[in-house]
């Protein structure tokens, strides 16, 4: 129970602290911005692979079945940092962000029929974007040059509570209730220079609402082999706009308007096998941005968003007679997505590769590091190409809070 409420006591002091911002990726203008899949280091490390990846130190944010699997009370609190640099025909641009990763508790009611509650919060997308884009005019032999400068910054998170459970040996369900919110705030400014020229300011700020909810499952008919599976569906979400207009020789314009917006489903699939200390695994998911029309362009619409990923992890000892060497876990793997923005009828691809550790601190307790790094290249030859590296850092805490009740 110390180490629990110790580790409550960090992640409010970490979350005390302001997050910096200096812009991201550009293409996360779009829609919601760009989905994050996963909220662990442990995870992410392993290509992204959840769906049917056995962890008893972290807590899956996937598969709600995967809760099952907990064999103590367990907290786990995240950190993580993006690096992009953006290239374009004679320019390139370094940007950068961070931001708390998520906080989940996992309670271990009943190990022995896999009963297990768990609820917190996690980032769902995240909204990071810094564009200049000069402009030039020619108005009867006088020119007027200047540029409209774009930033964009929030996301959505989500709230969740759910459980897991064992009706048969070798299968674990899972559910969870989940509640979207969260806000999208963008900045457009429009600056001219010369002596009869003036500058405009658009301000927007949307703030999310809805609700929605994810299954799980998790097959394992013999010891070595795993199947998940997982759902997720969110009801139309509710939508809060501030916007404010500001133009130098006028008075400013404010108005506000609500509506709704289609939110995605999305489902995957994976299978692991483990042999020894060794685990591979490999998932497919795809989330449905299609009937989306929340933040397009002329030239882009919404479309559907998939994801293959690979991952390989060996486990460490759990002896305390070992060497420390052999008792952290390794982590690698690659995936392949296609962003569900689409532009002029073709999508931008993104590849990646990843790795990391999972250190024990002192008894069960574990500092969890992973890394990514991975580029976007666009079909288009006149939009930017992206190349990112990501770390992702997290610590978790467990504890026996239950004893399995007695069985006849």
């Amino acid at each position: 129970m110390k180490k629990v409420f110790a580790l409550s006591v960090i992640i409010l002091t970490i979350i005390s602290f302001n997050s910096f911002s200096q812009g991201g990726s550009n293409y996360s203008i779009y829609g919601i911005g760009d989905v994050i899949h996963n909220s662990s280091a442990v995870f992410d490390a392993l290509g992204g692979c959840a769906v049917a990846v056995p962890k008893d130190n972290s807590i899956n944010l996937v598969n709600p079945a995967l809760w099952g699997l907990l064999n103590q009370t367990r907290i786990r609190a995240g950190y993580r940092f993006n690096q992009n640099l953006v290239k374009t025909e004679g320019a390139h641009l370094w940007q950068n962000n961070g931001k708390v990763d998520g906080i989940f508790y996992g309670l271990a009611v009943d190990t022995s029929k896999g009963f297990s509650i768990v609820f917190g919060f996690n980032p769902y997308s995240s909204v990071n974007y810094y564009i200049a884009k000069p402009v030039e005019v020619v108005i009867d032999d006088y020119v007027l040059r200047g540029s409209n400068n774009y930033l964009g910054t929030g996301g959505l998170s989500q709230a969740f509570l759910g459980f897991s459970y064992k009706p048969f040996d070798f299968l674990f369900v899972g559910i969870s209730g989940v509640t979207n919110f969260g806000t999208i705030q963008r900045y457009n400014r429009t600056l001219v220079q010369g002596s009869y020229a003036s500058s405009a300011i658009t301000e927007e700020n949307d703030y999310f609402s809805g609700v929605g909810y994810r299954l799980g499952a998790l097959l394992y008919p013999l010891n070595r082999l795993f199947f998940g599976v997982f759902f997720e569906a969110n009801n139309s979400i509710s939508v809060k706009r501030n916007a404010t207009y500001i133009y130098e020789l006028t008075l400013d314009t404010s108005f506000e308007a609500e509506s709704k917006l289609d939110m995605p489903f999305s489902y995957g699939f994976g299978i692991s096998y483990k042999h020894g200390r060794t685990l591979l695994t490999g998932e497919f998911v795809k989330r449905d941005f299609t009937k989306m029309t929340y933040n397009t362009g002329p030239r882009t619409k919404l479309d559907n968003e998939y994801k293959i990923a690979f991952g390989l992890s060996h486990y460490g000892s759990k002896s305390t007679f070992t060497s420390y060497s052999n008792r952290i876990t390794y982590n690698i793997g690659a995936y392949y997505k296609q962003l569900y923005p689409i532009f002029d009828g073709s999508k931008i691809n993104e590849y990646a590769f990843s790795f990391g550790f999972e250190f024990p601190i002192v008894g069960s307790a574990m500092l969890n590091a992973g890394f990514v790094f991975g580029a976007r290249i666009p079909p288009v030859n006149n939009l930017p190409q992206e190349y990112f590296g990501r770390m992702i850092l997290e610590i978790t805490l467990g504890e026996t809070w239950f004893v399995p009740f007695r069985r006849q």
